[in-house]
């Protein structure tokens, strides 16, 4: 009798699958919304020169936006699954290193220019100062690479079925395009409430990012503690997709 309780009694464990677990498929969005929002409140309830001293290169939003965005880089190594690899766990903490440093503006104070520009390569930097840069550039291409070839159509597949991990990194991605359109239309006087209101939808949209990450984070783990894994001999291994004949 207890032989037979034990074989069908489910376990926890990894599963290399995407992970799926119960919980609420719009939070991801939900929180890319509230940041939209707060900053949309700010831009127009707040004096412009408070929204300002906000919004500031290396102001408070930015430095708490670089700080999470480092805190998370590190704790990746903690969150991933072992088979997943290195060469995951490394490109995620590798790029969201980066977005921190960016953030701070790093690239400028190390390297003395954005080494994302065609320009700075065409600039009076040293030859080993571009040197570096290139390899800084092409390792970031190389991650991002690596993660949608590895990762991009499981991806995909998730966000079909409205799994709830694959929409907060749909809400990650559509933040950070908003941003980079935010910080491209300060458009007016430099000190009108204009400006001040696309800069504070900028950083706050900013802010967001480092925010789906630990919800994605989040999900992640709820997700593997609720993966459940039988005993060899139970029913509930047996394959759900479809056998061919006289296999």
């Amino acid at each position: 009798m207890s032989t037979s309780r034990s074989a069908t009694k489910p376990l926890r464990a990894n599963s290399p699958e995407t992970p799926r677990f119960p919980g609420a498929r719009s939070s991801g969005l939900q929180l890319g919304a509230l940041a939209l929002g707060a900053a949309l409140v700010g831009a127009v309830a707040l004096p412009v020169d408070l929204v300002f001293a906000l919004a500031a290169e290396n102001g408070p939003l930015e430095t708490l936006q670089a700080l999470l965005l480092f805190a998370l880089s590190a704790g990746v190594f903690f969150l991933s699954r072992r088979e997943e690899g290195v060469p995951t766990s490394g490109s995620v903490a590798f790029l969201l290193f980066a977005m921190g440093a960016r953030e701070l503006e790093w690239h400028k104070a190390w390297i003395g220019g954005n080494v994302l520009k065609p320009r700075f390569y065409l600039g009076l930097a040293s030859p080993a100062t571009k040197l570096l840069a290139a390899v800084l550039v092409v390792l970031l291409a190389l991650s991002a690479v690596y993660l949608i070839g590895r990762h991009g159509r499981e991806a995909w597949r998730a966000l079909r079925r409205r799994e709830p991990l694959a929409i907060t990194a749909a809400a990650f991605f559509g933040a950070l395009v908003l941003s980079r359109i935010a910080d491209k239309t300060h458009l007016g006087h430099p000190l009108s409430r204009i400006v001040a209101g696309t800069l504070i939808v900028e950083e706050m949209l900013e802010l967001a990012l480092p925010l789906l990450v630990l919800l994605g984070a989040y999900q992640y783990t709820a997700a593997r503690a609720d993966v459940p894994v039988t005993a060899p001999d139970s029913p509930l291994l047996t394959p759900t997709f479809p056998v061919g004949e006289g296999s």
